[in-house]
């Protein structure tokens, strides 16, 4: 079918737009290294005095806070600016909605994504997670920060949705920075939560948890998923956002061990952006699925359809898939071991 004007016109601004997608991501991320959205909070600043307070040229920073303007990301008020709604709300330090470690996190992701094609021809990733989450250092420390941002909305809303009761024992599998262990234990007062994972991460989670309203009901358990048990006697076990990390023969040995860790009748929850049927989106995990291949030799996204055949594979019981964001694809798959 011949296009018409405007639809040609369209398909060039489609293109347009998601070959220049990298521009808009390296201006919020210079801002936020700059620091600029905490140094506009609360009342805004002129151009010259956000210049001179980072200590550079007026004639550089001018362009970048009125990119920023055009993004959304401020406001322009004659010659001052001041910060969206948005960046108030996730981009200042200190705030509870705080997003900037995440953010900074992703900027992380810059250089591997720009080897992306490198990674396909070779089939082999161009960095090495894992290696670098075990090391500990400042790497490990922004990435579990950045995932403490992340999880905070999510969190919110799987401790919403889940029924835990009548469940005392809460085991977090590869939790990170115990954010979900924390929501949950504080929705649920009788509940006592242990959050699994490698020691270079549970230095930080312990910094995190000893701020917490609920820290003397969380407490860690160091350990490798890959090499050791997760214990016994929980009721709930939560795999949140990390078996997409592994290959599906690793994923079903972490179901063994999460299917052992349980007493009868306990509850699995396995929390993650699933694929659909197809495989072809939505956008968030089909991309998602590019970014593990960058960064972990057996990463991949998984659909919905796949991990309940592997639930069901180790001896869960009734696998049931349940969303629990109306924006974006976070979803739970919930099943039981025989009572």
């Amino acid at each position: 079918m011949k296009k018409t004007v405007a639809s040609r016109r369209d398909v060039r601004l489609q293109l347009m737009d998601l070959t220049l997608g990298y521009w808009r991501s390296q201006v919020l991320f210079t801002a936020l290294d700059l620091d600029i959205p905490s140094i506009l909070s609360p009342d805004g600043a002129t151009a010259a005095e956000i210049a001179e307070r980072i200590g550079c040229s007026l004639d550089y920073v001018l362009p970048l806070l009125n990119g920023c303007s055009a993004m959304g990301l401020l406001e322009k008020h004659d010659d001052r600016f001041e910060n969206t709604e948005m960046t108030d709300e996730l981009l200042v330090a200190g705030k509870p909605g705080h997003m900037g470690d995440w953010v900074r996190f992703m900027n992380l992701s810059y250089d591997p994504w720009g080897k992306l094609a490198e990674c396909v021809r070779s089939g082999s990733p161009v960095a090495d997670g894992r290696a670098d989450l075990m090391t500990g250092g400042d790497f490990t420390r922004l990435l579990t920060l950045a995932m403490r941002d992340y999880a905070a909305g999510p969190g919110r809303m799987l401790a919403n949705r889940l029924d835990l009761s009548g469940r005392k024992r809460l085991l977090d599998v590869g939790g990170g920075p115990g954010t979900y262990a924390v929501q949950l234990a504080e929705r649920k007062p009788e509940l006592r939560a242990v959050v699994f994972d490698l020691p270079s991460v549970l230095d930080i989670t312990g910094e995190l948890l000893a701020g917490s309203s609920v820290g003397d009901r969380v407490s860690t358990q160091a350990g490798d998923y890959r090499r050791d048990e997760f214990g016994t006697g929980y009721d709930v076990l939560l795999l949140s956002n990390m078996l997409h990390q592994e290959d599906p023969a690793t994923c079903k040995e972490l179901l063994r061990k999460a299917h052992h860790a349980l007493v009868p009748g306990g509850l699995l929850v396995i929390q993650a952006s699933f694929l659909n049927a197809t495989k072809d989106g939505p956008m968030w995990p089909a991309l998602q699925s590019l970014e593990l291949l960058l960064l972990y030799q057996t990463g991949r996204t998984y659909s919905a359809e796949e991990t309940v055949a592997m639930v069901e594979e180790v001896g869960f019981l009734n696998p049931q898939v349940k969303r629990v964001s109306l924006i974006s694809a976070e979803s739970i798959i919930l099943s039981t071991k025989a009572a």
